[in-house]
């Protein structure tokens, strides 16, 4: 471990991710047009409730299951036409096994 030429090198653009304000974009943007279609339709305590409810439910379930929830749970659960326009270098979850 005292050789630095075995370490790998990770860049650090791939441990970021996009933010807007400090926050992370996928927890803020949904949240800001939660927020601001409620508020267009004079409902903007509604709005303010139900971003706030989205905000912070979406960093409590990256807090515990990983910042990558939403990618896992798309492609788990969403339909094969998500994986072959948005995931396309991925087999589609039904084509996948386990292997022991």
């Amino acid at each position: 471990m005292d050789n630095p030429t075995q370490f790998f090198s990770i860049p650090k653009k791939l441990n970021n991710v996009p933010t807007l304000m400090g926050f992370a974009m996928d927890e803020l943007a949904p949240a800001l047009c939660v927020f601001g279609v409620l508020f267009l339709m004079h409902h903007a305590l509604i709005g303010m409730a139900l971003a706030t409810l989205w905000f912070i439910g979406l960093r409590r379930l990256k807090s515990q299951y990983g910042i990558r929830i939403l990618r896992l749970t798309a492609y788990w659960y969403a339909p094969t036409e998500f994986s072959q326009t948005f995931l396309k270098r991925t087999p589609s979850a039904c084509r996948r096994y386990w292997l022991r």
